[in-house]
């Protein structure tokens, strides 16, 4: 599904995404490591592909830790084997973020217009990175 730099997956995974539902506005990809990769959809063309670091489109990874175990976040420890949370969303006034983790350190991004169904586009992802998940490993 890729080459070994992730660019030629995340396209792969970016175009899949904006194929469910015309309201998804962007979605970015940010590994720790690694300079985030974003595509956004022009509501005129088709979607556009950017290497960029857009702050307002990451989101602090605490977040996650807090939503999967506030108790785990204070005290410092970890248990990746243990996560149950598939994905956040965020409600802002302009827009809807459903984020959910990509691999162990890093998380996936997406943007969607307000009026959009953030729940399913989240229950979506969470099962597309499922069956990546199998086939991977």
């Amino acid at each position: 599904m890729g080459n070994t730099n992730g660019v030629t997956r995340f396209g792969v995974l970016a175009r899949e995404v904006f194929s469910w539902d015309a309201d998804i506005q962007w979605i970015a990809l940010d590994d720790p490591g690694r300079r985030t990769q974003v595509e956004w959809r022009d509501p005129n063309t088709r979607p556009t592909a950017a290497v960029t670091r857009p702050e307002a489109l990451t989101v602090d990874p605490l977040l996650l830790m807090l939503a999967e175990d506030p108790q785990d976040a204070r005290s410092g420890g970890t248990r990746a084997g243990e996560r149950d949370l598939r994905f956040v969303v965020l409600a802002y006034r302009h827009c809807a973020q459903v984020v959910a983790r990509f691999g162990q350190y890093g998380y996936l991004n997406i943007g969607v217009c307000p009026a959009a169904d953030a729940y399913r586009v989240g229950t979506r992802l969470a099962e597309l990175l499922d069956r990546s998940a199998k086939v991977a490993g």
